[in-house]
């Protein structure tokens, strides 16, 4: 039997301390152009948002480029839905269309555009204790300005990080989640990390809390040394207050 690597948005939301009415309001433009730029699979997306096999055809023709296409699709839901193409109604079509990635990166979106802001987008390095982004999954900026690249590292040894995420599941059982995710990235071992990833930053491992140092250990299990310790270096040490 098939095995999803996939959370629900009520899971993602619940353990984010969050409900569907925080979601429920209209997408602001600036939300879409973010979320256009982190998606790649649009025409998946497209039906789990209401749209057409016409209005696809039309997304098709009136844009060449893929990165063109991906915003041309979100614009053209919005304007058909109006105000009813809410935050809610996008992560539900995330969720339609198996993007667990594209639900937390909207989420953190949210949060970020929600929160006080000065005026002036600075970068701020990762705490240790901090849960990581999933675009950090694939490389993160550490203290010295240094751009730290984890997933195309680690990607040939994701067999082995599932096993390390999951240690008292049934042989079988791991077998077959396994030739689940070698089927799913259709062979591709970055593919493949990536869903691994996910399905620890989703909460579904028995690897926890969901941190950096967590990370960090996973690495050192995994015989990543010298990775581990890079992000030790460059990560912020200093814990958040509780």
């Amino acid at each position: 039997m098939a095995v999803r690597c996939e959370m629900s948005l009520d899971a993602i939301l619940a353990s984010r301390i969050l409900n569907r009415d925080r979601l429920d309001k209209p997408c602001s433009p600036e939300c879409l152009k973010k979320m256009a730029l982190k998606l790649t699979r649009w025409k998946i997306l497209s039906p789990s948002l209401g749209l057409t096999s016409e209005e696809e055809h039309k997304i098709l023709k009136s844009h060449q480029k893929n990165s063109q296409r991906r915003v041309g699709m979100l614009n053209l839901w919005q304007e058909k839905f109006g105000d009813q193409a809410t935050y809610l109604k996008l992560a539900t079509g995330f969720e339609g269309a198996k993007m667990t990635d594209m639900i937390i990166s909207l989420l953190d979106w949210l949060k970020e555009a929600e929160s006080p802001s000065t005026g002036r987008r600075v970068t701020r390095v990762p705490k240790l204790d901090d849960m990581p982004k999933p675009q950090q999954l694939i490389r993160v900026v550490g203290k010295s300005g240094k751009e730290i690249v984890i997933r195309d590292q680690i990607m040939f040894d994701w067999e082995i990080l599932y096993m390390q995420l999951n240690p008292d599941e049934p042989s079988e059982e791991t077998d077959a989640k396994v030739n689940e995710i070698r089927t799913s990235s259709r062979r591709q071992d970055d593919e493949a990390c990536r869903e691994v990833l996910l399905m620890w930053l989703s909460g579904v491992t028995s690897r926890m809390p969901i941190t950096w140092a967590t990370l960090i250990g996973l690495l050192r299990d995994i015989k990543q040394e010298e990775l581990a310790e890079e992000l030790t270096e460059e990560l912020d040490s200093e814990l958040n207050s509780t």
